[in-house]
């Protein structure tokens, strides 16, 4: 058995993981949620893009903090925050209500991300780090001490070879979020007007696929480099929104065309390219990063996805 999964603390930090995103994932379809309460396609992409403005903002912010005041606190602030949340959506499902929802959910998602992400981070090595997260995110899947200490200031990187891996990371990041984020906030809708009765298939190609490439290829990126895996990976990601795309141009609600054979392979391009991408962009990122400022880097790393997320929601919501 690799140490990774013999290592009860790493076991028990993925396990929180999955029951923190089991919560959160019950959200997936709030889009068909706000149109059945007379939301319009603009109402869905503000109230979505909502989460991740709310992340775009905090986590930099939280990030000094997590490394300043410990992991712990963090984790189970987001947590509380996270079920405030959920029974704010059940007792009172109205469109405004939501609205705050999603801003309690993205101060739980910044506070929990940052902290647990980190801590996963501070326990595996760099040699093993791109399939570690890789297995650590798995349990994420549906579609990151001292007291009185001030956060830490600047940068976490050096000029050089870090600032060149970082500056790439972070642009990289930011278009996979900007496919990710249109993909999967307007999918339902787009399904619905289609004539499209369910999306089991689609997000059942996506997990299945994501959670493939990151347990059997996980260590690609250990093994072969960051580039070799994010490269491809980002024309795979590239695809899948082309298709969905071109299925939009040329196909009705009214034709003749299967269009869920279309959605299941968008499925698997997407969920291969996700379940490479973001633990080897993760890994890229916080290889040099020394341990205390760790929090700093996934901060800044989960909102720079998160702003590629939300200028698909405000943009693409318009544009439909």
């Amino acid at each position: 058995m690799s140490p990774i999964l013999a290592d009860n603390i790493f076991l028990r930090a993925t396990a929180t993981n999955f029951f923190f995103f089991l919560s959160m994932n019950g959200f997936i379809l709030l889009p068909l949620h706000i149109t059945s309460l007379g939301g319009t396609e603009v109402e869905v992409g503000v109230i979505m893009g909502l989460y991740n403005a709310i992340g775009i903002v905090c986590q930099p912010l939280v990030g000094p903090w997590v490394d300043a005041l410990g992991r712990r606190p963090f984790m189970l602030l987001g947590v509380g925050l996270a079920l405030v949340a959920a029974l704010l959506a059940a007792a009172v499902p109205e469109i405004g209500v939501l609205a705050l929802v999603r801003v309690l959910q993205g101060l739980a998602f910044s506070c929990f991300f940052v902290a647990n992400y980190s801590y996963v981070i501070d326990l595996v090595p760099t040699a093993q780090r791109g399939w570690a997260l890789g297995i650590y995110g798995v349990a994420g899947l549906r579609e990151r001490e001292r007291e009185g200490s001030p956060p830490v200031r600047g940068f976490p990187w050096e000029p050089g070879g870090l600032a060149e891996a970082a500056q790439l990371s972070m642009a990289v990041t930011l278009f996979f979020g900007l496919g990710a984020g249109t993909i999967f906030v307007f999918l339902p809708t787009f399904a619905e007007h289609l004539g499209v009765q369910t999306l089991a298939l689609f997000y059942t190609a996506y997990s299945l696929s994501a959670i493939a490439v990151r347990v059997f290829g996980g260590r690609l990126s250990d093994v072969h480099g960051r580039r070799a895996v994010i490269m491809p990976s980002m024309f795979a990601q590239a695809g899948a929104t082309a298709l969905l795309a071109t299925v939009a141009f040329l196909v009705s609600r009214t034709s003749a065309t299967p269009v869920v054979p279309v959605l299941f392979l968008t499925g698997l391009l997407a969920g291969g390219a996700h379940g490479f991408l973001y633990p080897g962009l993760a890994a890229l990122v916080t290889d040099h990063t020394p341990e205390t400022r760790r929090g700093v880097v996934v901060g800044i790393f989960s909102a720079v996805f998160l702003a590629g997320q939300t200028t698909g929601a405000f943009v693409f919501g318009y544009v439909t």
